[in-house]
């Protein structure tokens, strides 16, 4: 399959972007507190931060496909995806100049969430350098539906908390395309299996 140094270095690779892909996102309570220092509510921010460090991942999720050759359906998909969470990056940390409650800061997860999140994204990881074709196709495609989900139904929770017109805006449309997104994405995966 590959020789030991390519393994070790695209299993590196493949690692660092399955972060991504498991909505994986570690940080200490440090921006936690100042957040509550600074009068922000604790919750609006780390839900930012939460969003901020998932979409960050998803937009580098096309990279894989450096490593993977594709479908072109699934290139068209990711690149989408990718394309969409790099706007809402950047739309995010304008609102964060605006405002710090939606300054991306440190969300404060237990040790034994860490530790979950750290040995699915080991899986994950492994899973997707040892497949190939379909499998890798299949198993790609699961976790950009569990992450798009996951994207769609935080910007939800947070347009419940945020009173800000032009924030509201941003989440609702954001809950839309990942929702689109996730629509294609299974739609893609229903096709590969019938396939």
């Amino acid at each position: 399959m590959f020789s030991g140094s390519q393994s070790v270095g695209q299993f590196g690779i493949c690692a660092c972007l399955v972060g991504a892909l498991t909505a994986c996102d570690f940080r200490s309570p440090r921006g936690v507190a100042q957040a509550a220092e600074s009068g922000a509510q604790p919750e609006l921010t780390e839900g930012y931060s939460l969003l901020y460090g998932l979409l960050s991942k998803e937009k580098k999720a096309e990279q894989i496909l450096l490593l993977k050759l594709e479908s072109e359906p699934l290139g068209r998909l990711v690149g989408r995806i990718s394309e969409t969470c790099e706007e809402a990056c950047e739309k995010l940390e304008e609102f964060a100049k605006e405002d710090p409650r939606v300054k991306p800061g440190q969300v404060s997860l237990p040790r034994l969430e860490q530790a979950t999140r750290k040995s699915l994204e080991t899986s994950t990881a492994g899973k997707l350098l040892r497949s190939s074709g379909l499998d890798f196709e299949v198993r790609f495609l699961v976790s950009q539906l569990s992450a798009l989900d996951y994207a769609s139904h935080l910007s939800r929770v947070l347009l419940k908390n945020e009173e800000s017109p032009s924030r509201r805006e941003f989440l609702e449309d954001l809950s839309g395309k990942c929702d689109e997104l996730s629509r294609e994405v299974y739609r893609l995966l229903r096709s590969n299996m019938r396939g």
